[in-house]
This record gives C-alpha cells, structure tokens and sequence, in this order.
C-alpha cells in the first residue's frame, strides 16, 4: 500500500472550525467552497439520487445546511479519497457502482439507526461509518491493480463473496485494509470495528 490518501488539510480546519462556539453552517460551507474540486464532488454527492432532494443544491453553505456537521465531514473524507485515485485502469471495477453502493448504505445505516434508537447524532455516525465502509476496495484497486481485478473476476466466476476472494489472494480484506486507513486518520475505535467487521459482524468482540 504505497499510494495512500492523507486527510485532507480540509477536513482538519473545518473539525477547528465546528468547536468554535461561533461557528455556523455558512462559515462551514464558505471554508469547504476555497477547494473548488472537492466542493463539486461533495454537490455531486448530495445532488444523487441517494439523498432524494426535492431540489438541487447548488452551493456547500446549503450542502451544509442539510446535511449537518458529521454528515459534512463524512462527505470531505469520502470525496477526497476518491480525487486522490484514478481507477480507470481496474478492469472489473465500477466507480459509479462504489459510490452507489457506499451512499445507499450510509442512508440505509443511518435510517435504520434513527429508528432504532431516536439517537440522531448515533444515526449520523452510522452514515459516516456506511460511507467510509468500504473505502478498502479503493487502495486495493490503486495499489494492487492487476492482482484486485483478478481477483473481482474470480469471485465472480466461483461465486465467492468479494472480501473471501481477497483473503485467498492477499491473506487480509477490503474491510481490513479500510479500517487500518482510518486509523491512520484518527477516527474513533468505533468507526474501525465498524468497517473491519462489516463483513463478519459476529467477529466483533
């Protein structure tokens, strides 16, 4: 794993912002506009189909506004990793299918969250953990290209799950391999459990 993304500079002075009592939505989203290409990615993001806006939003003070500071930050982490890699070259592996699948989760695990607990900030977290879920694929398919599509391909052909297709190949999964990134980012033991084990649920001790 020689190519690996930082946090972003970003993501840092916008978490010192949010502990200033200060501090508002707008300043949040007058900071997150400086960085022109993360704040199309981020609107790119919460104009899909998976946040189900009545209508678009075109500015990241009103991105922020409706999404909320842990949504927020969830959505900087995600978009610059995926600015930090091009893909195109893993045969077998769809962009538009990762993100597809990493939002709908993050929806899914936050509704599921707020209905079972009425806990809105728990169900926020839970979207930031369904977001970065899988976040492992993306080093797999940057650092390891040729051997990673293979081994989609191999999963798909035997009708093996993805992340046993990875063990067999690379002795460790996606899930692994994103949570030990995250950790390297400093987010809370929680988050890792969560990525590490979101596979294997049962593991977690």
């Amino acid at each position: 794993m020689v190519r690996l993304p930082t946090v972003p500079d970003l993501y840092t002075q916008v978490m010192n912002l949010l502990a200033s009592p200060n501090a508002d939505a707008a300043d949040v989203g007058k900071l997150i506009g400086r960085e022109p290409a993360l704040t199309a990615k981020i609107l790119q993001l919460v104009n899909s189909a998976a946040f189900a806006l009545a209508r678009h939003i075109t500015s990241a003070e009103e991105a922020v506004i409706f999404l909320g500071s842990e949504r927020t930050k969830a959505l900087i982490l995600m978009a610059n990793t995926s600015l930090h890699f091009d893909l195109s070259g893993c045969e077998g592996f769809s962009q538009e299918q990762y993100w597809r699948h990493s939002l709908s989760t993050a929806g899914l695990a936050r509704a599921i969250t707020l209905l079972e607990t009425h806990d809105a900030k728990l169900a926020d977290e839970a979207f930031t953990a369904g977001l970065l879920h899988d976040v492992g694929k993306l080093l797999l398919a940057a650092n390891v290209t040729a051997p990673y599509c293979r081994t989609v391909s191999i999963a798909k052909i035997q009708r093996l799950t993805e992340w046993e297709a990875e063990r067999m190949e690379f002795g460790t999964t996606h899930a692994e391999l994103g949570a030990c990134l995250l950790g390297t980012w400093g987010l809370p033991l929680r988050f890792l459990r969560a990525m590490a084990w979101h596979h294997t649920p049962r593991a977690v001790r």
